[in-house]
């Protein structure tokens, strides 16, 4: 029986792994290489080709081998950020759309104590989400997106769209 084991190493990502950042420990007769397309990270400078025939000493192949991993890693977060929000956004969105129906029958008149509802029902997401989903924030923090940035990027995006759905609803009505 033949049993490989890829270790990645500490600081990159399990879709930059490939057989010259990570480790093999192998038990058994012969290496198996991983199966993980980095094309990308492998991709050596003298095979670096930009559109418009441009060779990779030029200035803007070494922009794109800069700024390529970047933003991967960007889109890797915002993808992770969007997973989380989907754990409530079920429930934000009704109350959203409530407190937007109740805005529209009463006006601006009701605006603060629709406000602080709203406030109030987040932090009751927040403590039910904080409190039953524990163990999911491991798996965000394995990939390297911390508990502070999850929560507040999610719960001020949900207050801008807010604040956009009641600023709307004031314009129609």
């Amino acid at each position: 029986m033949l049993l490989t084991l890829v270790l990645p190493i500490v600081g990159q990502d399990i879709g930059a792994i490939n057989s010259i950042n990570s480790a093999i420990l192998r038990l058994g007769a012969r290496r198996i290489k991983p199966n993980f397309s980095s094309y990308y990270l492998t991709l050596s400078k003298s095979q670096a080709v930009v559109p418009g025939g441009r060779n990779s000493n030029s200035l803007p192949s070494a922009i794109l081998a800069r700024w390529l991993p970047l933003t991967m890693r960007l889109l890797k977060i915002i993808r992770l950020i969007l997973t989380f929000y989907r754990n409530f956004f079920l429930a934000a969105f009704v109350i959203t759309s409530c407190c937007v129906e109740i805005f529209w029958k009463y006006g601006v008149d009701i605006f603060l104590e629709i406000f602080w509802f709203k406030l109030f029902t987040l932090a009751l997401i927040f403590y039910f989400i904080k409190k039953f989903k524990t163990k999911e924030f491991y798996y965000y923090q394995n990939l390297g997106v911390s508990k502070a940035i999850l929560w507040i990027t999610t719960l001020t995006f949900d207050l801008v769209l807010f604040i956009f759905l009641l600023i709307l609803t004031y314009k129609i009505r």
